[in-house]
């Protein structure tokens, strides 16, 4: 307890390097029991202390995550319930309480890190899916485009990691018919005022929980938009991450990497975004995401010619 404490303290990051290589090799010293015994009765009892506590106990569940791998699996739906409440519920009032909750954010991502890592089994838990596609909208939509840098280039760590476990063929696949079943999804019938479209009642799709956790994400996010654009609007999202000047090499490869990712996706499925509607904004939209399109296959072209 007291070498968690200065662990948490510190600021140099080299000692705080030395304070978790003890930490861990004292918790591999310990044996299930006792590690259960600690996480229920001091780490636990953190997440609903104050701030700091908690920011404290998601450091030491990386630890423990790295420690015991699937083992940890059966503290996730709690972590898991931890992480969305805190991830609703981060407000600041003034500067300084901004850049400690940035800090926060960071922590936050970074268990989830470390579950895709060192838990990969949890994702495809039944029990646990729910729980994962609420987290993953919540990196989307808060994460990748935050304004701290380093919170954008973990949420880009993040998608990385769920990109490596399928290679873009399977996503293809599988995606195809929930494609086609958004696309039928809408029909067209006579009215006085002349044809309109109609909504049908969409199926929902059975087999959802035992596709890949990102193909579960990207067919149910948003009802009312395919999930091939979805996917392009993840690849606006990484063009945006490139826009700072100040990026490390290491975030530059890895907002690369996910760029070629999606856009093979798009090259495999052959989309094309269709202007449906007449209105300005509308026919902006859809310039904008064809130009933004053609940019990323024309980077995953260039990259894949040259490696």
């Amino acid at each position: 307890l007291p070498l968690s404490c200065h662990y948490y303290n510190e600021t140099n990051n080299e000692c705080k390097k030395y304070f978790q290589s003890n930490l861990h090799l004292l918790l591999e010293k310990i044996d299930e029991q006792h590690h259960n015994d600690i996480l229920k009765s001091i780490i636990f009892s953190w997440i609903n202390d104050k701030i700091e506590h908690r920011c404290l106990a998601l450091q030491l569940f990386i630890l423990f995550i790295e420690i015991e791998h699937d083992q940890f699996d059966q503290y996730l739906i709690d972590i898991f319930d931890f992480i969305l409440r805190e991830f609703n519920d981060i407000q600041h009032d003034d500067e300084e309480q901004e850049k400690f909750h940035d800090q926060y954010i960071y922590h936050l991502t970074n268990v989830l890190i470390y579950v895709i890592k060192y838990c990969p089994n949890s994702l495809q838990m039944l029990q646990l899916r729910p729980k994962w596609l609420q987290l993953l909208k919540l990196v989307d939509e808060k994460c990748l485009l935050h304004p701290h840098i380093w919170v954008r280039f973990l949420s880009a760590q993040f998608f990385g990691l769920l990109f490596e476990l399928n290679k873009q063929e399977e996503i293809v696949e599988h995606i195809e018919k929930y494609v086609s079943q958004h696309d039928n999804s809408t029909t067209t019938t006579t009215t006085e005022n002349g044809p309109s479209p109609k909504r049908l009642k969409k199926s929902t799709p059975v087999h959802l929980d035992q596709e890949p956790l990102f193909i579960h994400y990207v067919a149910t996010f948003d009802s009312t938009m395919s999930p091939l654009i979805k996917i392009q609007r993840l690849c606006l999202c990484s063009c945006s991450q490139l826009k700072p000047s100040n990026l490390s090499e290491e975030f530059s490869l890895q907002i690369t990497k996910n760029l070629i990712y999606l856009s093979k996706l798009l090259i495999l499925s052959h989309f094309k975004y269709d202007v449906k509607n007449d209105d300005k904004s509308s026919t902006s939209a859809a310039i904008h995401f064809r130009t933004a399109e053609r940019r990323v296959i024309s980077l995953g072209n260039f990259v894949d010619s040259n490696v």
